[in-house]
């Protein structure tokens, strides 16, 4: 009976999936923001990103809805790739990290913007909410 039960809360619960890009130039967090909103934890040692990563969040938001946010892990030499229109597609934000003890990071900001806005739309076809993230 419980398991009945169960399964029928799970079936009435609406899930939701959300891919938000975390971009940014190499060596400014993004890795380590994700891993520590996603996994609860920190590591000091470093491991470039090669390509794309991602990591999931399940977030229960109220009784009816679960939302899964992917959040992908673009590494910092891929804005110069062709892939990153494939890395983009279906996402509906993205977030742009610099280091603030690099002023060269920031400086890379307005290219990935351009790099953004260009390449990503929502499908009303207006622009993807972007948040500017200083980090360390």
């Amino acid at each position: 009976m419980d398991d009945d039960y169960d399964e029928e809360i799970m079936d009435s619960v609406q899930e939701n999936l959300y891919k938000v890009l975390v971009i940014g130039e190499y060596g400014v967090g993004k890795t380590s923001i994700i891993r520590r909103y996603t996994e609860g934890y920190f590591s000091p040692n470093y491991k470039l990103t090669i390509g794309v990563d991602f990591a999931q969040k399940v977030i229960d938001w109220d009784e009816s809805t679960r939302i899964n946010l992917q959040l992908w892990d673009v590494a910092g030499h891929e804005r110069f790739g062709h892939m990153t229109r494939v890395y983009y597609k279906y996402a509906i934000a993205a977030v742009i990290v610099f280091d603030l003890s690099r002023p060269a990071t920031f400086e890379a900001v307005s290219k990935w913007y351009s790099d953004i806005s260009q390449k990503v739309m929502l499908t009303n076809e207006k622009p993807i909410p972007i948040i500017l993230l200083a980090n360390k």
